[in-house]
């Protein structure tokens, strides 16, 4: 049986990771639910706290990543989510902080979070040595809710050795291992990379063996990769995410130049197409079209005037090796957007809301 451990959340100062061999015995939930693609349990949790859009989120969430890991129709798996109460009693996960269990080979999340996209990548398919399986976990995932821990003196080579058991894993390790994943996606296409991950599992792989199915796969060896990869651009999450879900949608909103738009909205976390809650906050996830190349701004206002704790990030639907576009912007009073220019395309706006905002907003778009 094999499990996978949970990206901590941004805001958090480390990680505390514990390995446990056989599942436990689960207490009955609070509400189930169930959906096309999973059972919804809520321990701690009524049904009624889930915002409008969640279940329908994790559905497609997983229909996009269905291809990339030939994912059958119908019934993937488990999704549990605790409130803080019920964690601390149950302990789903041992010291870690979140975990995907396979009890007689059906992928069950623990978690906190609704709902956690860098779980859901691992019920998908996404399980094999860390390097690779936290790499596709984070490179797939939907948006986090804060900027998290950067790349800057961070080496690949810890996470490496940490895969192979001759060191522990760090947080910083998602990071890099994410932006490698990036780099291979990029190189060699999602699918080689995957079919890389299927062939390396955790614990049962060495660096040697890694390093053959490399060469297999991707035609190359890992010490070669690690040379090419040192030229690929540093870059943050928001510029490399795959963000299958956001960026295979029909665009919300095609934008010309020199035109103006508003979305208006009811911002709670009842709206039909709100996520959450992750943690003390939902978001809303518009897909645009920026048509012609062009200068372009977006700005908010709420009524009352109060956005305190929103975040926006607007991130192209291209890789850090196309150089992508990706910006984080918490809302602030004093800033004013003049613009900047952005090279015709799709791009994913996502607005992150704190649980207890309760008001009209305003999203105004600008070329």
């Amino acid at each position: 049986m094999r499990f996978r451990l949970l990206l901590v959340h941004g805001l958090l100062p480390g990680l505390l990771a514990a390995c446990v061999s056989e599942s436990r015995p689960e207490p009955q939930p609070d509400f189930e639910l169930e959906t096309e693609r999973v059972i919804l349990h809520g321990y701690g949790h009524g049904e009624g706290e889930l915002c409008g859009g969640t279940a329908q989120w994790i559905d497609d969430s997983i229909n996009a990543l269905a291809p990339w890991f030939d994912l059958e129709p119908g019934r993937l798996g488990v999704y549990n989510w605790y409130s803080d109460d019920s964690w601390a009693a149950i302990d789903p996960c041992g010291e870690a902080l979140g975990c995907v269990w396979f009890p007689s080979g059906v992928p069950t999340a623990h978690s906190t979070f609704m709902p956690f996209d860098h779980e859901i990548a691992h019920m998908a398919g996404a399980t094999c040595v860390d390097v690779l399986a936290e790499g596709l976990a984070e490179y797939l995932r939907g948006a986090g809710p804060t900027p998290r821990v950067g790349l800057e003196g961070v080496d690949l080579e810890h996470a490496l050795a940490a895969s192979f058991e001759e060191g522990d894993w760090d947080l910083a390790d998602y990071q890099r291992s994410r932006h490698f994943t990036s780099y291979l996606a990029y190189e060699y296409g999602l699918d080689s990379v995957i079919a890389l991950c299927d062939v390396s599992p955790k614990n049962e792989t060495t660096r040697a063996e890694f390093d053959q199915s490399a060469q297999d796969i991707l035609g190359v060896s890992l010490d070669q990769l690690l040379v090419d990869y040192a030229s690929y651009p540093e870059c943050p999450e928001e510029r490399d995410r795959a963000k299958l879900l956001e960026c295979g949608r029909t665009p919300t909103i095609e934008l010309e130049v020199d035109a103006n738009e508003s979305i208006h909205l009811d911002a709670s976390c009842a709206h039909p197409n709100a996520v959450g809650p992750r943690g003390d906050f939902f978001h809303l996830a518009y897909t645009i079209r920026l048509v012609g190349d062009g200068d372009f701004s977006f700005s908010s206002s709420s009524t009352p005037q109060a956005q305190e704790g929103v975040v926006f990030r607007f991130e192209q639907c291209a890789s850090c090796g196309e150089g992508a576009a990706g910006i984080l912007r918490e809302w602030d009073s004093n800033y004013i957007d003049f613009g900047e220019w952005y090279a015709a395309g799709i791009y994913v706006l996502d607005v992150q809301i704190p649980l207890d905002f309760d008001s009209e907003l305003w999203i105004h778009l600008s070329r």
